[in-house]
């Protein structure tokens, strides 16, 4: 029921922002016009989420903020170096990677970095684990 509403209170918006007496003012008192985002995407890190799902496969959720998606890097068991994994715009991202070993339950760990357009910009996320299990 919350998207037929937000989409009739969207239509109802965009009906009464070109009207004349409309004024800005206008528009915060009816929160129309919600506070500006001022998210400087230079200074700012994904947050990584780890969730397992059995069978060699972990998901990886993550917050997208005001980029255009994230930079996935990973180790895996005892490796010390991160690898590039993938790009993903929308969360999850889902690890199906075969185990390192089959039938041996393996740590995986990742990190990201918002994107914008091609481009990695601002923090590392801090490190997220998880155990892949068989």
């Amino acid at each position: 029921t919350r998207k037929p509403a937000e989409k009739r209170l969207r239509n109802l918006a965009q009906r009464i922002n070109p009207h004349p007496a409309y004024t800005a003012a206008k528009g915060q008192t009816l929160r129309i016009i919600g506070p500006e985002d001022t998210t400087d995407l230079n200074t700012a890190k994904p947050t990584l989420v780890i969730v397992s799902l059995g069978q060699g496969v972990t998901e990886i959720s993550f917050n997208k903020s005001v980029s255009d998606g994230v930079a996935i890097y990973t180790q895996r068991g005892t490796e010390t170096a991160w690898t590039f994994l993938t790009r993903d715009t929308n969360s999850p991202y889902v690890d199906n990677r075969a185990l390192l070993v089959a039938g041996q339950p393996e740590l995986r760990r990742y990190r990201a970095k918002y994107l914008l357009g091609d481009e990695e910009v601002g923090l590392w996320s801090d490190d997220a684990s998880g155990t892949a299990q068989p």
